[in-house]
């Protein structure tokens, strides 16, 4: 699509930008529903959703690094795009409180986890501009281990988190 052509289909900036935002939610959304129906364990459900996260943050073809801070996009307009957000924030929050219960994560507040975690992951748009979205899959590993380093109970755990994750990650692919 040429840029003239754009106002055909967007009449306003805003437009464009919430298709944007509602673009980049939408396999979020996707993935915590198609996480909360998996068959595994609630740190390997969260490894995979941090890990997934960040590797299409690093590899989407927008930069919304800025877009996402902008004053504009938390305007009466966008309640859609942030309600969708809260139902991954969400998502997220019940994988925490699913370890909690299972005794494999820590006793935490999982609301301030989850968007803790969440956080971590929506921090990586920066990272283009700090130029490290090199190798996408090293670095979503990193993000996605040290969130579910810091909810274990026995941080022993990992390895055998990672093996399962990887076991899975191909069985929960989002379009």
């Amino acid at each position: 699509m040429r840029q003239p052509s754009l106002f055909h289909h967007f009449p306003t900036k805003a437009d464009i930008l919430r298709a944007l935002l509602e673009r980049t939610l939408a396999p979020s959304l996707e993935l915590v529903e198609r996480l909360g129906e998996l068959d595994a364990s609630a740190p390997t459900k969260l490894l995979l959703h941090v890990r997934i996260e960040v590797v299409r943050i690093l590899t989407s073809p927008f930069d919304l690094s800025a877009i996402v801070f902008l004053p504009d996009a938390r305007g009466p307009r966008f309640r859609g795009v942030w309600t969708t957000y809260a139902k991954v924030v969400d998502g997220t929050e019940a994988m925490i409180r699913a370890g909690i219960a299972a005794g494999a994560f820590v006793t935490a507040d999982p609301s301030l986890a989850a968007v803790s975690v969440m956080g971590l992951g929506d921090m990586t748009v920066s990272w283009r501009f700090h130029r490290l979205v090199d190798d996408p899959a090293r670095r979503a590993d990193f993000v996605a281990d040290f969130a579910v380093r810091a909810l274990l109970r026995d941080p022993s755990m990992l390895p055998g988190i990672r093996a399962e994750a990887a076991r899975l990650e191909p069985s929960i692919a989002v379009r």
